[in-house]
């Protein structure tokens, strides 16, 4: 299958020796000269991509007509002229071949840009159209682009906007203006047809966040690269939220910037015959025309200050460092049966104050053999943070889900969450919280009583941390946990930035730190921690009671 790798672009060959410098240099030198290669209606035919399904399956005659019909059907309807790769991917839609397509792309592309004109189009044509951005912002930029695209739009177009199809003039000022009915929110055209923004809720997985949820209609996603597996995985589902049972369109379009379910997609070798990807780097941009600069310009340029930068902006390469810490493959569960006999629940709230990250709360479940089985992660973080009432809110919830399930214990984060940990224990003494709170410092020291029996994840530990860790792999490796796929999903991503950092003399086992981690995430890695403090207080229990 593609395994995507930043050696000179090739999609298959590896070769670990080269800096991503040293790898665009050699890449650079492979772009096609200008006179040599065939003229689109703007710019040039490309002959490089890194992949494109299109050309690959149908050959060029197919792609050219798409290319025509997309290049004609964004001229006629906006007056705008398009790339040759862009086109291609319009006019696929616009035959009816393609419903979905996965597009990876250079800084400066378009990407919102063809977001926009593709859901200006099929609103246009009556359909419900949805902008989908990792958060709201995101969406909005694409809603901007498509209001900007329709002020130059053909006045057939513009007539469909307002309910007196004669009356341009007035759509052409409230466009421009960019009064409510214009919008980030959307706008709705005369036939039916509406494009609205929505966020995708970033990385949460908490679904209050997730915006795309029970939407039925066509989805144009932009930087899919910052989108969770739980968004994605509801998006792909658009088909079953359609009112008469036809497919509808998914386009997810992004630079390379993590290795989430967008690049699984993008690497996928079984694709349905409706499905398509299109993959450039810099070289598609080059001898395609929308990177005008020479390899000598390029290499001093901005974009080749870091490898990072590089590799996601100009090799077009997603991150290749998914590390192996967590190598057993999971246990994953499509449900589990809460009521079954003899269950002990245990709670881990993974907290932090104010607007820095997420309130996650885990429930994890320990059976009668030993086996424990997370059930459900959730964000209980409300958008909007008051002193003196969020946190107290925040506790109440936290309270009920404890005393609801009758939870054996709490394990708490007491290095991000005083203004939870204090109240929380407020409630124990007070006997309102039914079972004891266990504050865990991920920083502390590893758990003394498991140090003295030799544990080894406990043993070899730099801090609590690094024991949770080890202690989380050791139970996989064992078969001893498994998890509700929500909650793998959750995690799973966040799990392939862990690694060891040490050095080879050192006797204690260190992990990346982690801002590191958010760092390469985008995020914080609120569930798995969530998930480490529900499975390590259940151990502290046993190993001490309440």
């Amino acid at each position: 299958m593609h395994t995507q790798d930043a050696d000179v672009g090739s999609l298959i060959q590896k070769r670990k020796v080269l800096s991503n410098k040293e790898k665009l240099s050699i890449l650079l030198d492979q772009v096609t000269p200008q006179d040599q290669l065939k003229d689109a209606v703007k710019g040039k035919i490309p002959k490089h991509f890194k992949r494109n399904t299109i050309r690959e399956r149908h050959g060029f005659e197919k792609e050219l007509e798409y290319y025509k019909l997309g290049y004609t059907t964004a001229l006629s309807e906006f007056n705008i002229e398009l790339w040759w790769s862009q086109a291609v991917q319009f006019g696929a839609f616009l035959s009816g071949d393609y419903k979905t397509g996965y597009c990876v792309a250079t800084p400066r592309y378009g990407k919102s840009f063809l977001c926009g004109i593709m859901s200006n189009h099929f609103a246009y044509e009556g359909e419900n159209c949805y902008a989908v951005g990792s958060t709201q912002e995101y969406s909005g930029i694409i809603i901007q682009h498509a209001r900007e695209i329709l002020v130059k739009a053909h006045p057939d177009v513009k007539a469909m906007l307002s309910f007196d199809e004669k009356d341009v003039t007035s759509v052409d000022k409230r466009l421009k203006r960019g009064l409510s009915s214009f919008s980030s929110e959307g706008f709705s055209f005369r036939n039916g047809g509406k494009l609205e923004g929505l966020s995708a809720g970033s990385n949460f997985t908490d679904p209050s966040k997730i915006h795309v949820i029970g939407r039925g209609g066509n989805m144009f996603g932009d930087e899919a690269s910052d989108i969770s597996p739980i968004a994605l995985g509801h998006m792909g589902r658009r088909e079953f939220e359609s009112d008469d049972g036809r497919k509808l369109i998914m386009y997810l379009i992004s630079n390379p910037r993590s290795l989430n379910s967008f690049y699984d997609f993008m690497t996928n070798e079984e694709l349905a015959d409706d499905e398509f990807i299109m993959w450039l780097d810099v070289v598609t941009a080059m001898e395609e025309g929308s990177i005008k600069y020479t390899k000598e310009e390029l290499m001093r340029s901005q974009f080749t200050i870091t490898e990072d930068s590089i590799r996601e902006n100009l090799l077009c390469e997603f991150p290749t460092d998914r590390s192996t810490f967590f190598d057993a493959p999971p246990d994953i569960l499509e449900s589990f049966d809460m009521n079954t006999e003899g269950l002990d629940f245990f709670l881990g709230v993974d907290s932090a104050y104010k607007g820095a990250d997420s309130i996650q709360v885990t429930i994890t479940a320990v059976d009668k053999k030993n086996h424990f089985t997370t059930i459900d992660t959730k964000d209980i973080k409300p958008a909007e943070w008051i002193d003196g009432i969020t946190a107290i809110d925040i506790v109440d919830k936290i309270v009920t889900i404890a005393n609801t399930l009758k939870v054996k214990a709490i394990g708490i984060d007491s290095g991000g969450g005083a203004h939870i940990v204090q109240p929380l224990k407020m409630r124990r003494l007070s006997g309102q919280l039914k079972c004891p709170v266990y504050d865990i410092n991920f920083g502390g020291k590893p758990t003394e009583i498991k140090v003295i029996a030799k544990d080894p994840s406990a043993e070899y530990a730099f801090n609590r941390r690094a024991e949770m860790h080890l202690m989380l792999r050791g139970m996989m490796e064992a078969k001893r946990v498994s998890f509700v796929r929500k909650v793998w999903d959750a995690i799973s991503r966040q799990m392939s930035f862990v690694s060891e950092i040490q050095k080879p003399e050192d006797r204690k086992v260190k992990i990346r730190p982690k801002a590191e981690i958010k760092k390469l995430l985008r995020q914080s890695p609120d569930e798995l921690d969530s998930v480490l403090l529900s499975i390590h207080v259940a151990e502290l229990f046993y190993l001490g009671g309440s």
